[in-house]
Formats: structure tokens, C-alpha cells, sequence
């Protein structure tokens, strides 16, 4: 028995060491493919064993990872996509052969989840949550086109909240594969949570607002699973998307629906729906206000353009705002804005 226990623990130390040489090192990665979930999330494990180090916190300023080949849409990945974010109605968004405007992010959220597990990111993020999003498409992407994905976090943008968290901007960027041509950027915010966050601090009060008039053009009913669904196609298994009792360890009590979800959704209800004619160049800019515990029902709600006739709704410069909200319309769950231009 004793050498049989020599054996594995001869074993366990060659797969550790193993692991620490395949890990990534460096500031700057570059891929020839999409890294496996299991991958990712063994990097995560290994960061968690591990700690942050001091040399982390010192180390590189930028950090970026890219996919070097360019790479076809995923016909499965993209048929999900469509099915599950299509709430309001088929089509989830997509338009004649085009991507949805959400889509690029589930397709490369696997570079946003490698580079955030780097050694030199100086955070731990498992389960941090998002706080906005912000997209902006220059061209119409087809759905066979060949793109490059790079995500690079810039450290000097992160920034502190009252409660002690920390901001990380993460931008992506889109290329497509024939020019190089830069398509689409989107940046997402993550807010990674301070273990000794200062649960008592405020922000300065600030008067409220009027209510804004929001008007009610689908309802959601979401399924206690739609986060474990999710996490299947953009590889964001975060604790807190996939089970209560995995959620619980970070203060929720059920999962909750990802963020970048919920956006996808609006934009495939406000086609549906509302018939917005998607255009491009375009700008969609979300902000999350609040978690959405699963299951669940939701709203989505707009401030109709001035002139609402039954026709198609053209992009304009003042474009459309909407929101996502509780099932009683009471709160606001996701404020965001779809217009057309660039900045």
C-alpha cells in the first residue's frame, strides 16, 4: 500500500509540474485557437491555489491575447445563440445571413476568460460580475465570414468603487480575416469583488429622477437553467450562472442570468417586437443595474421613437433607448441605448 501511495503522489507532482510549465506565462499571448473550457477554467484552479503575486500586482500594465488564424463562426455555437437569446419571438437577432450585434462577445468570451486568467491579471475574478457593455459595430458581419479576435486589458483603466470593488474595462476586438479590417469593439466592464468590501459604504446621494416612461414590448420567461445554457456557448461557467448551491458561495441565492445574456435578448426583442431595422455603423451601449435571479420573468420595455407607425424602425442618431425590468415593471434589471454611429 505504500508504494502504491508513493506512486500517486509521484504522479500528482508530475501533473502539477506539468501544468505550471503549460501554463501560460507573459503578458502577451498568441493562439493559433480558441482555449478549451477545460483549460480555462484548470488555469483558474491553479490561479486560485496559487494566489495573486506581489510580482503580479507589479508586473505588465497591458495585457493581451489574440487568435491568430482566422477562424470560421461556430454553425452550432451560433444556432444556440439564436435559439436561446430569441425570448421574444425567433430569429434571436439575426438578420438575413448577419450576425447579431451580441454575438462576436459569446464567440470570444473564451479570450476574455483566458487573459483575465493570466498570471500577471493581479485579481482573483471567479465570481465577479459585469457592470456594462458597450458595442460598437462598423460594418455588418456575415455569418461565413472567417474573423481574428484579440481582448486586452489595460490596467491603468481599473478603478475602485465606494464598497472597496474593482472596474476592469476588457475590450475586444474584431477582425475580419480577409483585410484585417477592424469590425466591431466591445468592451465590458468587470467588477471584481473585494473579499473585505465595505458592505456599509454609499455613494453620495444623489436626488432620484422621474421614473422614465418605459413601454412594455415583450415579456421573458426564463428558465432556471438559461445561465448554465449560456455559459455553454460563451464557456463562462462563473459559480454564480450555473447552480444555487455553487451562487450561495457568492451571496446569491439562486444563479444568475449573465449579463451579456439579457443584452442579446433585448436586441433580438427590439427587432421582433419593435421592429428596429438593424444598420450599421451602430452603437449599443448597456448598463446593468441590478442581478436577475433564475427562474425568472422580465420585461422589455423602450421609449418608443417619436414617430411609431407600425413601420420599421430606423436607426437614427438619437436611436432607441431601452430597458430590461422586473416582472411588475418596478425596477430596472439593464438600462441601455441602440443607436446609429460610431461614438
Amino acid at each position: 500500500m505504500a508504494g502504491i501511495a508513493m506512486l500517486v503522489t509521484a504522479a500528482a507532482s508530475v501533473g502539477i509540474t506539468i501544468l505550471l510549465i503549460a501554463r501560460p506565462r507573459g503578458a502577451v499571448l498568441e493562439l493559433e485557437s480558441f482555449p478549451s473550457c477545460a483549460w480555462l477554467y484548470t488555469q483558474a484552479i491553479m490561479s486560485l491555489m496559487l494566489g495573486k503575486s506581489k510580482k503580479a500586482r507589479a508586473g505588465p500594465r497591458m495585457l493581451k491575447v489574440s487568435l491568430m488564424k482566422p477562424t470560421p463562426i461556430n454553425p452550432e455555437r451560433f444556432a444556440g445563440f439564436v435559439r436561446l437569446t430569441a425570448a421574444g419571438g425567433e430569429g434571436g437577432g439575426s438578420t438575413a445571413g448577419l450576425l447579431p450585434l451580441c454575438y462576436p462577445m459569446c464567440e470570444g468570451f473564451r479570450l476574455v476568460m483566458q487573459c483575465m486568467f493570466l498570471p500577471e491579471f493581479p485579481f482573483n475574478v471567479l465570481g465577479s460580475v459585469l457592470t456594462g457593455n458597450k458595442t460598437v459595430c462598423y460594418r455588418a458581419i456575415g455569418c461565413l465570414e472567417r474573423l481574428l479576435y484579440s481582448v486586452s486589458i489595460n490596467l491603468e483603466d481599473t478603478s475602485r468603487t465606494a464598497k472597496g470593488d474593482t472596474e476592469v474595462p476588457v475590450v475586444l476586438t474584431v477582425y475580419s480575416g480577409e483585410d484585417r479590417e477592424v469590425v466591431l469593439l466591445s468592451t465590458i466592464t468587470v467588477l471584481v469583488m473585494n473579499p473585505n468590501r465595505n458592505k456599509g459604504a454609499k455613494a453620495d446621494a444623489i436626488a432620484p429622477l422621474p421614473a422614465p416612461a418605459w413601454v412594455p414590448i415583450d415579456t421573458w420567461r426564463l428558465g432556471s437553467d438559461v445561465g448554465r445554457r449560456f455559459a455553454s456557448l460563451n464557456g463562462d461557467r462563473n459559480p454564480i450562472h450555473m447552480f444555487a448551491f455553487a451562487s450561495a458561495l457568492f451571496g446569491f441565492k439562486r444563479p444568475i442570468a449573465h449579463a451579456l445574456y439579457l443584452t442579446a435578448c433585448a436586441e433580438a426583442s427590439l427587432i421582433s417586437q419593435g421592429g428596429v431595422v438593424p444598420s450599421t455603423p451602430c452603437l449599443l451601449d448597456a448598463a446593468f443595474k441590478r442581478p436577475t435571479l433564475l427562474p425568472a420573468t422580465l420585461q422589455l420595455a423602450w421609449m418608443p421613437p417619436a414617430l411609431v407607425t407600425g413601420e420599421p424602425v430606423k436607426l437614427g442618431s438619437e436611436g432607441v433607448k431601452f430597458a430590461v425590468l422586473t416582472a411588475i415593471g418596478s425596477k430596472e434589471v439593464l438600462v441601455g441605448s441602440w443607436r446609429a454611429g460610431s461614438e
